[in-house]
């Protein structure tokens, strides 16, 4: 999440290795998770696959 211009980390108990096998599916899940909660306040939201690109530089979940 990005707060006054600056990345804020939270909630990183679920955190997992990048080597882990469901990494990112986990991923996907949380992002499409927050952008749900958002979208439910009324937030623009981007779409979860253009967070996960921006996130991992990947074009697809592995």
């Amino acid at each position: 999440m990005i707060w006054r211009g600056k990345p804020v980390i939270f909630d990183v108990s679920q955190a997992v290795p990048l080597e882990h096998p469901n990494a990112d599916q986990f991923l996907m899940r949380d992002i499409e998770n927050i952008n749900r909660y958002f979208r439910r306040l009324g937030v623009e939201v981007q779409a979860s696959e253009e967070i996960f690109r921006r996130i991992t530089g990947a074009s697809a979940i592995r």
